[in-house]
């Protein structure tokens, strides 16, 4: 599957997971670890069924340091989540979650974290003001990434999490970072994984195919009861 993807290079890669509604969970096989490790392409793994088309989708961001540096990830997630919502008239939802070290108390004010905050604020409203999101829809939360965004994805019953996925290459065994991983364990629902920009570490942009004089742009579904792909 991985080579399919790797020749065709698609937009989008559609892969059914098993979601156990009492677990309130994605329960998912290797081969989906192996796609989140290695597929270069955005990841979509469908299997809550709540909707056959998504309401709301929550884009996940990571504006720590204060955007000091610009996030190629972070625009190619908002990229990802509004061009969804748009096409489903979905409602766009933004998140990042300010982390505190364990020892740091709630009140935290006139605290370095409380300045560090303050700039990460400031930019996430930057972000949200430059993609036009209402202040209704933009969440700044403080706590444990994982949980607070699995929180606010049940609240606001999202039919879709947006998140980055990035890999730790000096690991033997790859994996994801670890508000991902924990993210895509206990998601109530739909997850869209997207990978750094492949063009930042020299790839091109993924070539258009020709069907009937229009150009097209291939899309992967993978089905584990069919056992197999389709284009």
């Amino acid at each position: 599957m991985l080579a399919q993807i790797g020749e065709y290079r698609p937009d989008l890669v559609v892969k059914d997971v098993h979601h156990e509604p009492l677990l309130r969970r994605m329960l998912l096989h290797p081969l989906d670890w192996q796609l989140l490790r290695e597929c270069p392409s955005p990841l979509l793994l469908v299997g809550s069924l709540k909707r056959a088309v998504p309401t709301r989708v929550i884009a996940a961001i990571d504006v720590s340091g204060g955007g000091l540096v610009p996030s190629h990830l972070n625009r190619k997630i908002m990229s990802q989540a509004l061009t969804l919502a748009q096409d489903c008239n979905a409602e766009l939802h933004i998140a990042y979650v300010f982390t505190l070290p364990v020892n740091v108390p709630g009140d935290f004010a006139g605290t370095i974290y409380s300045g560090i905050m303050q700039a990460d604020r400031r930019a996430f409203d930057g972000l949200a003001d430059e993609y036009r999101i209402p202040r209704q829809r933009a969440h700044l939360c403080v706590g444990a990434p994982a949980s607070e965004l699995l929180d606010l994805a049940s609240r606001k019953s999202a039919d879709v999490i947006v998140i980055g996925a990035s890999h730790h290459q000096w690991i033997a065994r790859m994996v994801m970072g670890t508000t991902a991983e924990a993210v895509l364990e206990r998601a109530p629902c739909d997850v869209l994984a997207i990978k750094p920009d492949q063009r930042s570490m020299g790839r091109g942009p993924a070539k258009p195919h020709k069907l009937q004089g229009r150009q097209r742009y291939p899309l992967f579904i993978w089905n584990d009861g069919d056992g197999g792909a389709q284009q």
